[in-house]
């Protein structure tokens, strides 16, 4: 059984005004992005030691999520879905990196990113019409081709990396179908896997510590499943959290791998990612977002129900 987790509080950052939904990533010299976007157009960095404001873009389109890539020769680049397509932003400052090829290409609900072979990375985005995945150079936002194959609206992406060192791209779209594809060639890899029809609103990818890649996919019925993201082989039984269970993030410590579900209650329970056991019922805030730091140990930001920011913590093991 896992441990439970201590929650130790280090920052509270203050947005009046704000709802602040966080993102995490490592920069190019392993310190911390620490990004926010809310019900709106903004994109906001934080400095993640003292909650000191970095920078700001005001977006003109509806910003619906952020991920983090790493193109080689090159500083770490943000990019934007939103509803007319993505945008790219340089992520020590904030300026904006035109690119006619990202900005208006379709309603991006999700996106994701990941490395290449020879230090390239990529990026991927859930498109709205016609079930299209859309896939760019992260570095030059030139693309590499849609990835086709889904009938409805794409949902929710993720990308992992498998044990065989493929770069893999996982998505979902809204009834339910999660298609895998090699980044590096954007040839599909393996069968659809059928998850729950309840219009999906996240998934994500979590690297265990044994190698495995697990895909962990949240319905807005509170269904919560798990496949292997190798060979799509369903791990363990769906569980029915119900429609409290608003989104869900994940993080391995200590060689175990837990996902993190927050609720409208304001507070997110913690599981093992194989078994869906308990291991934290209540801890305060929601829209968890984790990243490890160089101690092994886990940095953990949540959306402040209580007021408008984030709250910020170190996570590790009780002695329990």
């Amino acid at each position: 059984m896992l441990k439970p987790l201590r929650a130790r509080p280090t920052v509270t950052i203050a947005a009046p005004g704000q709802f602040a939904v966080p993102e995490l990533a490592h920069d190019s010299r392993g310190g911390v992005v620490l990004l926010s976007t809310g019900a709106g157009y903004d994109v906001r960095r934080w400095d993640a030691g003292t909650g000191e404001p970095l920078w700001h873009f005001p977006g003109t389109d509806l910003v619906s999520a952020v991920t983090v890539a790493h193109p080689a020769g090159r500083g770490p680049v943000v990019a934007v879905a939103t509803d007319m397509g993505v945008e790219r932003l340089d992520a020590d400052s904030g300026e904006a990196v035109p690119d006619e090829d990202m900005a208006e290409v379709d309603t991006i609900w999700d996106i994701t990113s990941g490395p290449l072979p020879g230090g390239q990375a990529y990026v991927a985005g859930a498109g709205h019409c016609n079930g299209l995945v859309h896939h760019w150079d992260a570095a030059t936002a030139q693309p590499l081709g849609p990835l086709t194959g889904h009938g409805y609206p794409v949902k929710t992406i993720t990308s992992a990396t498998l044990p065989d060192g493929t770069a893999l791209i996982a998505s979902q779209d809204e009834v339910g179908v999660v298609l895998r594809w090699n980044a590096a060639t954007g040839q599909p890899f393996g069968k659809p896997v059928h998850g729950p029809a309840g219009y999906n609103m996240r998934m994500i990818a979590l690297s265990l510590p044994d190698g495995r890649a697990v895909l962990a996919s949240l319905d807005m019925n509170g269904v919560l499943s798990r496949w292997d993201a190798a060979t799509g082989e369903e791990i363990g039984t769906p569980l029915e959290l119900g429609e409290n269970a608003t989104a869900v993030t994940g993080a391995c410590l200590e060689g175990d791998g837990r996902l993190l579900v927050s609720t409208l209650d304001g507070v997110f329970q913690v599981r093992d990612i194989v078994t869906g056991a308990v291991t934290n019922s209540e801890f305060p805030g929601v829209n968890p977002a984790v990243l490890r730091r160089p101690d092994g140990f886990l940095l953990l930001a949540v959306s402040d129900t209580s007021r408008s920011g984030m709250r910020l913590y170190d996570l590790s093991p009780t002695s329990a």
